[in-house]
């Protein structure tokens, strides 16, 4: 385990840790030599293969409920599909839980959500929360993680009003 990443017991812990280095890489000087984005994901992803997979995707679970910043879901989404995580709960409890606060550039998180669950199921479960929502702002997170399921925007259609 890399020497600056804690021992975590609980989802908040761990989730808090990744959150805490990303801000500690985001505020290096852009000069310094320690500013490398692959260099700090490989660096999570070793340390999150050697957390218990249930607890590291609580954890990680846990940032994309609690932060829409861009930066963190990114990398919360990329370290669950690097490491394979499994994922226990249904696709639309998972879809509910994240779409709140999913951050629509954050192309890692439809990407875990299509490995584990494939692009059909989620497009359907997709398909049901729209018919069943009022706010307009997860209409359009739905349509954004239509996108990144790999759905041309033409082909999106409409709900009807």
């Amino acid at each position: 385990m890399p020497s600056d990443l804690p021992h975590v017991e609980s989802p908040s812990e761990l989730g808090q840790a990744v959150v805490a280095c990303v801000d500690r890489f985001l505020n290096q000087h852009p000069l310094g030599n320690n500013k490398n984005w692959n260099d700090l994901k490989a660096r999570l992803l070793r340390w999150v293969q050697g957390i218990e997979a249930a607890l590291a995707f609580d954890g990680l679970l846990w940032i994309l409920e609690n932060y829409d910043r861009y930066q963190y879901q990114l990398v919360a989404g990329e370290l669950m599909q690097r490491a394979s995580l499994p994922n226990s709960l249904p696709l639309d409890e998972l879809l509910r839980r994240l779409l709140p606060r999913f951050e629509e550039s954050a192309r890692t998180i439809p990407g875990y959500i299509r490995t584990v669950f494939g692009k059909e199921a989620v497009l359907f479960t997709l398909d049901g929360l729209e018919k069943v929502t009022a706010d307009p702002r997860l209409v359009g997170k739905i349509k954004t993680m239509r996108y990144w399921m790999g759905v041309p925007e033409d082909c999106l259609g409409t709900r009807d009003q």
